[in-house]
């Protein structure tokens, strides 16, 4: 027998695995498609994040992550960021890419973005193993069948999709959310001790990654409450001390959740937790958006698997209460948490959570509605899984499309580095991260007026030979940091810069700042859009895209408006 034949009657008998890891092939390009995204530069935020940290942990050698005071982060992301981050400087370093250590710090002190890609693979490989954790919720809860098409869901969930993209804390947590609750199906079927310690374990990983992972135990709870179940209490306290461990490794977390809630935040308790005062980010949320963003954001990224949960919810409430109530009991109180309490419903990322659950009851009424009407036909349920998981995968394979475009951030600066002299004067104002190459002259007037504002790169470029600085290089000020009139009034007037480059549209700091040019005129603009209207404050946002619909559709490329003026001021 060939060996084609050979794989092919092993498929046959097997089939429940192929169709799996066909699912897990699929759930991994799509993850990885355009993983290099925006590379060198900073588009996304919290990403660079786990780099920065796990960087200051392996220069430092600590085992306490540094993460800055407003973000609730916990030590667990920063370990995993670490661990990928530690064996790809090593694989570089047995393969012969730097001469020594130090000369790999050194180029990764400039470069340390390059790094971004390491973080991002780790999440596509998060993400993988989320789905192969769908399936096996869905088949130990209910069967194989359900099992496969909440992992088919899952692989293309736009949601998960669009946040395991990136490398942030968000794209590692919807594994720890399946991993608890994959532990909580395990207690529900059977109730022994070491299922409650499972749980209590998956549960407490994921409190490690993001305090609101506290909530992953609720399933456990309600499957197995009653005031004498010493087993159930005995998980709460291993839990409650597990907390504690990890809010001593990471204290500065706790106090920036409480000012996220902004319900403790005058009282000062979340300042003094972190112990200083940190700004809010935005105004108050309304009552209306707290209540209903939660619901949008969903919607928006899912319209078919959304209106499944509701209906799998009725048919599971009428067949198995005591498993609806299971299942159910996470959604509910983490809606409650991110959205009246939280007010972050707009913030897409956050709600990866629910995609679990909305996967896996999603993929129980497929399944219902076969077996009710259709006799469990293959050939329609096959039929009516595509048709459900149709506009993720659209979304999906339009995003991969898309990401793999150049940003038109990217377009710009490219646009600059091709077409103006090198050290030529800019001005920039945006609201995103992105770098020109700066020259000594620039860093030295840095250093000279605002020396707190220096970053690790900043500062190691100062202290190196002008052979070491990236080219081309200019004059460039970076308006993000500071504004140039508070720490050098007369910057524009003693420096008279040349190029003013705008990509944060309708704010006041915009119009203060060109009312003191004498004149400008547009030399090139680089937009989303496809014709020639736009929308300045409109795009397809990668780092949260609350309308995925419109960022999809409406636009050809990622990234906002750039537009690069010769100027002259007054």
């Amino acid at each position: 027998m060939s060996l084609f034949k050979q794989v092919l009657a092993l498929i046959l008998r097997h089939k429940i695995l192929a169709s799996l890891l066909l699912i897990l092939v699929a759930a991994f390009f799509i993850r990885f498609i355009g993983i290099s995204y925006g590379l060198p530069q900073e588009f996304i935020g919290d990403e660079y994040l786990q780099v920065a940290v796990s960087l200051k942990m392996l220069d430092t050698k600590s085992f306490i992550p540094n993460f800055p005071d407003i973000f609730y982060h916990q030590p667990l992301s920063a370990y995993i960021s670490t661990f990928g981050i530690g064996v790809f400087l090593l694989w570089q370093l047995i393969t012969g890419r730097f001469s020594g250590i130090v000369a790999m710090r050194d180029f990764y002190i400039i470069h340390s973005t390059d790094l971004l890609v390491v973080v991002r693979f780790l999440s596509v490989i998060s993400g993988v193993l989320t789905v192969w954790l769908l399936y096996f919720i869905g088949r130990d809860l209910f069967n194989k069948r359900v099992g496969l098409i909440a992992a088919f869901f899952g692989a293309f969930d736009f949601l998960l999709v669009f946040t395991q993209h990136t490398g942030r804390v968000w794209g590692y947590m919807p594994f720890f959310i399946a991993l608890a609750l994959w532990a909580s199906v395990k207690l529900f079927k059977q109730d022994r001790f070491k299922n409650y310690l499972l749980s209590a374990g998956a549960s407490l990983l994921a409190i490690a990654n993001l305090l609101p992972g506290i909530i992953t135990f609720v399933p456990s709870f309600v499957a197995r409450f009653f005031w004498k179940n010493k087993k159930l209490w005995t998980s709460i306290v291993l839990i409650a001390l597990g907390t504690v461990i990890i809010l001593l490794m990471s204290p500065r977390g706790l106090g920036a959740l409480f000012y996220r809630f902004k319900i403790l935040s005058d009282s000062g308790l979340a300042q003094k937790i972190i112990g200083k005062s940190i700004e809010a980010e935005g105004g108050p949320i309304s009552f209306v958006h707290r209540f209903f963003d939660t619901f949008i954001t969903l919607f928006n990224y899912a319209p078919v698997y959304f209106l499944l949960f509701l209906v799998g919810v009725f048919l599971l409430w009428r067949a198995d209460r005591k498993k609806c109530l299971f299942l159910v009991s996470f959604p509910v109180i983490y809606y409650l948490f991110i959205g009246p309490f939280f007010g972050f419903g707009w913030v897409a990322r956050t709600l990866v959570p629910f995609s679990i659950y909305f996967t896996v009851i999603s993929a129980y009424a497929v399944n219902r509605f076969n077996e009710a009407f259709f006799k469990n036909s293959r050939e329609f349920l096959m039929l009516f899984v595509v048709i459900a998981a149709a506009p993720s995968i659209l979304f999906s394979v339009i995003f991969d499309a898309k990401i793999t475009r150049l940003d038109t951030r990217t377009q710009a600066i490219s646009w600059i580095y091709n077409n103006l002299p090198e050290n030529s004067k800019i001005l920039e104002f945006s609201q995103t991260n992105e770098v020109i190459n700066q020259n000594r002259e620039v860093l030295e007037l840095i250093q000279k007026t605002v020396p707190d504002k220096l970053n690790t790169r900043q500062k190691f470029l100062l202290a190196s030979d002008d052979a070491v600085y990236p080219r081309p290089k200019y004059f460039a000020w970076d308006m993000r940091s500071v504004d140039p009139r508070a720490a050098y009034p007369d910057l524009f007037k003693d420096n008279k810069f040349e190029y003013f480059i705008k990509t944060s549209w309708g704010t006041n700091s915009g119009d203060l700042i060109e009312n003191t040019f004498a004149d400008k005129l547009l030399i090139v603009r680089f937009s989303p859009f496809d014709d020639e209207y736009y929308d300045k404050g409109d795009f397809g946002n990668v780092h949260n895209m609350t309308y995925p619909l419109q960022a999809l559709f409406k636009s050809k490329r990622f990234g906002p408006i750039v537009e690069i003026y010769k100027i002259k001021f007054r």
